[in-house]
């Protein structure tokens, strides 16, 4: 094989990626024999890197004069690097021959970037699954790494199709439960509102309805990092504990299962169809009612000041629930099909 075309088959392979270590040790070597090889080397690097508008244009007849008068009015062309001595004809020739040399690799090189680079650009469309709960309805669900995922009442969560190679994304809206498999390589990162979860493989809960002031993660198992716009440092939290971050505040406050109990387990619960009333307004019991039982809700009459609804009822009817509470609350109820009204004496 003739050692030109041999050297400039192995620089096209080197800034390509596929030559191999032998490969780029010729090139190497070649680089250091003489300066003109050294700059040659560096104006092939810097035509490879440089950002083409359109590649094609490379095999037009034009952008090949272009390239080559670009490269010989260069200010440091290669007969500039040569010393006094060196500058007889002889050299000169060699020096354009090289010349040529370099504006033929040049253009093989483009034609073959054009190739490589082709199917680079090639943007892959990967669908987004959405699953949204109306009010009175839950659901679990699979994501594409095996993670599941409890989807409560009044809530949406969407995904891609297929998870990409370095992160599991997932966006919320209300709340869900996570069982997240592990996978050290791929963090998986939950995003509700302006708070992310960032986990590996643990067992945790997300509220974050936007009607709501704070949105709270508990967890179960495991270990997650909690980040929020005004906190990029974010906080860690361990297993039996949880946040709560105030959205108008901005602001992160911890909390356990040995300090907050009914709270934690109001978090954990809600997919096994515990529904928990910690301390409750009117307006939080309506919220719940409307959202667990799907049903819109009037009110007659002037309710009471002092609501504060304290509570478990597990896989109730509706009437059960409110037979259960209406009487300490001074209300009697009527319930048609969907529609609830609750009349205050």
């Amino acid at each position: 094989m003739d050692e030109e075309l041999d050297i400039n088959q192995l620089i096209t392979r080197y800034l390509n990626g596929q030559a191999s270590l032998s490969e780029k040790k010729k090139v190497f070597a070649w680089v250091k024999e003489s300066p003109l090889n050294q700059y040659q080397f560096d104006k092939l690097k810097d035509y490879w890197e440089k950002d083409t508008a359109d590649p094609k244009l490379i095999n037009h007849e034009f952008q090949k004069q272009k390239l080559w008068k670009q490269y010989l009015d260069s200010s440091d062309s290669p007969s500039e690097l040569l010393s006094a001595k060196q500058k007889s004809g002889r050299i000169r020739w060699i020096s354009i021959a090289a010349s040529i040399s370099l504006l033929l690799t040049v253009t093989a090189i483009f034609s073959i970037r054009e190739k490589l680079s082709a199917p680079q650009t090639i943007e892959i469309e990967v669908a987004t699954i959405e699953k949204y709960n109306p009010i009175g309805q839950k659901s679990q669900a699979q994501l594409p790494d095996g993670s599941k995922v409890w989807l409560n009442a009044d809530s949406k969560i969407s995904y891609p199709e297929k998870f990409s190679d370095s992160v599991r994304l997932v966006q919320l809206e209300g709340e869900a439960f996570f069982d997240v498999q592990h996978d050290s390589d791929r963090p998986f990162i939950v995003i509700a509102d302006n708070v992310s979860v960032r986990v590996l493989g643990t067992k945790f809960n997300v509220n974050a309805f936007p009607n709501q002031q704070d949105i709270n993660i508990s967890l179960l198992e495991g270990s997650i990092n909690v980040t929020a716009d005004s906190n990029m440092d974010g906080l860690l939290v361990e297993p039996s504990n949880g946040v709560s971050y105030s959205k108008q505040l901005a602001v992160f406050r911890e909390f356990s299962k040995e300090s907050n109990p009914t709270m934690f387990d109001k978090a954990i619960s809600w997919k096994n169809g515990k529904l928990i009333f910690d301390g409750d307004d009117l307006e939080d019991f309506v919220t719940e009612i409307n959202r667990w039982y799907g049903v819109t809700v009037k009110i007659v009459g002037v309710p009471q000041n002092d609501w504060r609804l304290m509570g478990t009822f597990e896989n109730e009817y509706l009437t059960n629930v409110l037979d259960a509470i209406a009487y300490n609350k001074g209300f009697t109820y009527d319930l048609k099909e969907k529609e609830l009204t609750l009349i205050f004496n």
